[in-house]
């Protein structure tokens, strides 16, 4: 059998001694072993292998009992050229996993070494890879700078629209001014003066894959023919949320109401309306990222839920009608069980919002299609 012992006296040592590891014929014909290569191997004072069998080990990570299998065994000695008495300490499922976190950190230490804060695309990427990471707090911290660069981005935007609408009255006020030349008597009292305890909040207004204005509507009809009516509420609602008990509390907007939900820009807050609530948002979309960016939206008791772009830039046909630009989201379980299932697929088009919804069925691996048949939005 396998033993640390010194490796002296080269193959001959081996065999008098009997330290090392070794197969019949029968073993190595019936692929119970696969024979090795020790001039292959690097070793130095542990003896190499002759033969690999499966081993059964215990990971270091999650504590399950994994096969370290004879194929990986000589591809590790044989082909990486790993010391002899090298051994992996954690099974496929925990390595996997603590390379995606080694990947994560080097791709978010390459992002904040070059990070533009008011670009809303980088500060949402990295609210994601922290979301991944679960560091909610760091995810929550940049997803909130992520959300008021947006506003900024919007608010200039929309100021500079309401500008030019309103340019030519601003012209007539000066001219009517000028004509009648209206002055305030300073003899009469204000009677209305302004409140030094009024409090302004900012206005997160909809983006254009889910233009939730307050006022709009989407119908469905769904695979068994039911029809579905999705509103939003008639105006914007002031709305804030905290995570750990209060420990953190996020700043307070008007938001719209889409189907009873808060909605900040493309991400949902599940919890209570009113102001309050305890859930931290769930991003729905995104339009900046690139195909194949996914993030966490539920963690759990070893069960995980995540959502990724599958497709962008797409037309999506539904009764003859083309819709284009549509992004595609993916909705699975990400890890733990049921492992790698998708749940549903959203399709998204600029200035509609959501006009498909497949929902998979795992229990008897049917699919219940959603698709729009009316809409009205209030922009």
């Amino acid at each position: 059998m396998f033993s640390n012992c010194p490796w002296n006296g080269g193959i001959k040592g081996l065999f008098k001694s009997g330290h090392f590891s070794w197969a019949c014929d029968d073993c190595i014909e019936s692929n119970r072993a696969i024979e090795a290569k020790f001039e292959d191997q690097t070793y130095c004072d542990y003896s190499p292998y002759l033969a690999y069998f499966d081993k059964e080990m215990e990971c270091e990570k999650c504590g399950e009992n994994f096969i370290f299998e004879k194929e990986e065994q000589q591809y590790w000695y044989e082909v990486l050229k790993f010391w002899v008495q090298s051994f992996p300490k954690n099974c496929k499922k925990c390595r996997e996993i603590l390379k995606q976190e080694k990947d994560l950190n080097n791709k978010l230490s390459k992002i904040l070494k070059n990070l533009n804060k008011n670009n809303p695309g980088e500060l949402i990427e990295i609210s994601q890879l922290y979301f991944e990471m679960n560091k909610f707090e760091k995810g929550k911290y940049y997803a909130t700078l992520a959300r008021k660069a947006m506003q900024k981005k919007r608010k200039i935007k929309t100021e500079h629209m309401k500008n030019q609408k309103t340019l030519i009255f601003l012209l007539i006020l000066f001219v009517i001014s000028c004509i009648f030349a209206c002055k305030k008597d300073e003899s009469i009292p204000d009677n209305n003066p302004p409140n030094p305890n009024t409090t302004s909040y900012d206005t997160i207004y909809p983006l254009d894959y889910f233009p939730a204005f307050p006022g709009s509507y989407w119908k469905y009809v769904d695979s068994n023919n039911d029809t579905t009516l999705i509103k939003t509420d008639s105006s914007y609602q002031k709305d804030y949320y905290t995570i750990g008990s209060a420990a953190y509390i996020s700043d307070t907007f008007f938001v719209p109401i889409y189907n009873k939900i808060p909605i900040w820009a493309y991400e949902a807050h599940t919890g209570p309306i009113s102001n309050s609530g305890s859930y931290p948002l769930t991003m729905i979309l995104s339009d900046s990222l690139p195909i194949g960016s996914n993030w966490i939206i539920y963690n759990w008791s070893g069960t995980q839920v995540s959502r990724k772009i599958i497709v962008k830039d797409t037309t999506i046909t539904i009764s003859s009608n083309p819709y284009y630009p549509t992004i595609a989201v993916e909705e699975y379980y990400s890890y733990g069980p049921p492992n790698y299932i998708w749940i549903a697929k959203r399709y998204y088009t600029k200035n509609i919002g959501l006009i498909r919804e497949d929902s998979y069925n795992s229990i008897d691996s049917t699919i219940n299609t959603k698709q729009i048949i009316d809409y009205f939005i209030n922009n």
